[in-house]
């Protein structure tokens, strides 16, 4: 400005300019250091979910004590299923550039990407009704906001899955490290459900150009392949891991479980019921 003259030592300037760009380079180090330390993380604890489930959730249900807390994951559990979900928006442009490259049909692509707006003014068309749409993963639209109501509405949800599992047990399933254990094992199947949605999508966009209901065909039988994970984890694995390290009978996980999907399920229906007759539809987190 004219009016202002800046006094500047030319001895003291260049040390100046040479601490900050320092201190920038030491802060961005540190950034990518704690990323790299946490992918790293995510990786280990996927192995381990997968690999040692009795061993991991062994850990996790120790009552927490200085050597408990020193074996317990380094990534807490909704930071772990955050990073899963995360991994697998990301890949969602690539999922659907594989499935362009097959010529799957427009309108379910486009249909996709507009996610549940997009079902939603589809619905409209189609019944001719005036829908309301309350989305909690994009309330406002600005991520800031959105992010925290997104977490929030999450950990409700598994809160009352697991909540149902404490209920049916009559207490002897512990709310939290229920919650915990729905966290890390859907995260962890996230993680192998993505890798075969890409194997699929590959294969759909090698096989579909010849036919495409053979490359259809193959492509959803690999999609169903990478879902087994996660129904073992949610209606098998509790009744073989639990009674070893919660003392439960396995009689007693097994009717918590079964009445617990039932339960959810009916309580599902009812709502989306509901939504449809009243014209109100929430868009929240799911399992």
């Amino acid at each position: 400005h004219p009016g202002i003259r800046l006094q500047v030592s030319p001895q003291t300037n260049p040390l100046a300019a040479s601490i900050g760009v320092t201190g920038i380079i030491v802060m961005i180090g540190r950034k990518l250091a704690e990323y790299v330390a946490k992918i790293s993380n995510f990786i280990r604890t996927t192995f381990r979910v997968l690999i040692h489930p009795r061993a991991f959730f062994t850990q996790y249900f120790r009552p927490i004590g200085p050597t408990a807390q020193q074996q317990r994951p380094s990534l807490s559990t909704f930071d772990y299923l955050g990073i899963a979900i995360a991994l697998s928006a990301l890949i969602a442009p690539l999922h659907r550039a594989l499935l362009r490259a097959g010529n799957f049909p427009e309108f379910y692509l486009d249909l996709a990407e507009r996610g549940a707006k997009g079902l939603v003014e589809n619905y409209e068309k189609m019944t001719g009704r005036d829908m309301v749409l309350i989305d909690l993963t994009q309330v406002t639209g600005i991520s800031v906001i959105d992010s925290p109501i997104e977490d929030v509405a999450r950990m409700a949800i598994y809160a009352l899955f697991a909540g149902l599992f404490w209920a049916f047990s009559g207490g002897k399933l512990p709310l939290r490290r229920m919650m915990g254990y729905f966290a890390y094992s859907i995260g962890a199947s996230i993680v192998v459900g993505t890798i075969f949605v890409l194997a699929g999508d590959l294969l759909y966009a090698l096989l579909a150009p010849a036919d495409s209901q053979t490359g259809f065909f193959a492509a959803s039988a690999v999609y169903q392949v990478g879902d087994i994970p996660r129904w073992i984890y949610l209606f098998i694995m509790p009744a073989v891991i639990f009674p070893a390290i919660l003392g439960v009978r396995r009689s007693i996980v097994i009717v918590a479980t079964i009445l617990s999907f039932i339960t959810w399920g009916l309580v599902g229906l009812l709502i989306a019921q509901i939504m449809l007759e009243t014209g109100i539809i929430i868009n929240s987190p799911g399992l």
